[in-house]
């Protein structure tokens, strides 16, 4: 098959990756990809540096009409089978492309459980993901639910869950774990007497970093432990204020955008992640692969990972309390807290894998196009 991706992101993160990821897995498997992109971003980066064929996109807003004709003559020169969208800021160039190219087979992802009415203009987000997509990838059912929820028909919406590549070496402890981690803790600048409790991603209002900081104000005075902040963000600042007027300055870290995020992850002895959603978590993945004892507030996606706290402990959201009692339970239990971190790691290995991702994606390909 010949796969034209589009992608309007300029960040990264988890979504990114799995970009990455399923192309990698498409050209393994002998299909030809290009990836449209803006240029000079992370993604565009780390597509180059995988050998991915790249389209340079870059739109000054998600209905430039320049763009759109940039990718209609794409369409009409290579010839896809298909387009797939990964953003949905692209979704509508792809759209008033199609308007102007041949007719082609429009699949987007959809990474999130929100109503797609949270952002829009005149109607335009209806036009744009009613019209502007034939059938949508979710990662989660919680995701299926929520395009479902927003009259999305349900034979429109297939879930292929997101995976990791446990291949990598990034997930294989190091030999000598210990002295490994002593020397990682000296890098970071983190003491070794303490219990370490991660959090992971952008510092925002959706993540949630005040109820971890409430957890270690109250866990300060009895059983510390250092909560470590991997990630940067609109909140950051304020989150370091915050532990400053809590007074717990010494028991927080903030690491701010690191390179080798998993590889801090596996310092900590607790990781937890505080979503007020969540499509599916795939921090939450990369714990459970590196067996972490993991908490995940009980809100989209997360759920399908830990089950009912089979494979890790499940907390309302915005509870420092609760918060507080599982990592409580995990510390003071150590056999128990392995016991779920080795089922979690058995769970991720056997349902959210690259391949698993890869296969599921190609089987939508072809039997949307034997319908088409």
């Amino acid at each position: 098959m010949r796969l034209l991706h589009v992608s309007g992101q300029t960040g990264w993160g988890g979504g990114e990756q799995q970009v990455i990821y399923l192309l990698e897995g498409l050209m393994e498997r002998g299909h030809e990809v290009l990836l449209a992109v803006r240029p000079g971003t992370p993604l565009a980066q780390k597509a180059q540096d995988s050998g991915i064929p790249l389209f340079i996109i870059n739109p000054i807003n998600e209905g430039d009409p320049f763009t759109a004709i940039k990718i209609a003559r794409k369409i009409w020169s290579w010839k896809p089978d298909l387009l797939h969208i990964h953003c949905p800021h692209a979704q509508m160039l792809c759209l008033i492309a199609s308007w102007i190219a041949p007719k082609v087979l429009r699949i987007a992802s959809r990474r999130v459980e929100f109503t797609i009415y949270r952002r829009h203009t005149f109607g335009v987000n209806w036009l744009k993901y009613r019209l502007g997509v034939h059938h949508y990838l979710a990662v989660s059912e919680a995701a299926k639910r929520g395009l479902i929820r927003d009259k999305m028909p349900e034979e429109r919406v297939s879930v292929v869950y997101s995976g990791i590549d446990l291949s990598r070496r990034a997930w294989s402890p190091p030999e000598d774990f210990p002295t490994w981690k002593k020397q990682k803790l000296n890098e970071l600048g983190i003491p070794e007497n303490y219990p370490i409790v991660a959090t992971c991603g952008t510092v925002d209002v959706n993540k949630d970093p005040e109820t971890l900081l409430h957890a270690c104000k109250r866990a300060s005075e009895s059983q510390p432990f250092l909560a470590l902040f991997l990630g940067s963000g609109p909140l950051l600042d304020h989150c370091k204020a915050l532990a400053r007027e809590l007074g717990i300055e010494r028991w927080t870290h903030f690491t701010g955008f690191r390179e080798d995020v998993l590889d801090c992850m596996n310092v900590c002895d607790v990781y937890v992640q505080l979503s007020l959603q969540e499509g599916l978590g795939t921090s939450i993945l990369d714990s459970l692969a590196l067996g972490k004892p993991t908490i995940a507030t009980e809100v989209g996606g997360t759920p399908e990972i830990l089950g009912e706290n089979q494979n890790g402990l499940l907390i309302p959201p915005q509870s420092p309390q609760a918060l507080l009692e599982a990592i409580s339970k995990y510390l003071q239990n150590p056999d128990y807290a392995q016991e779920l971190a080795l089922s979690g790691k058995s769970y991720v290995g056997e349902k959210f894998t690259v391949n698993s991702m890869v296969e599921g994606t190609l089987e939508e390909y072809q039997r949307l196009l034997a319908a088409n």
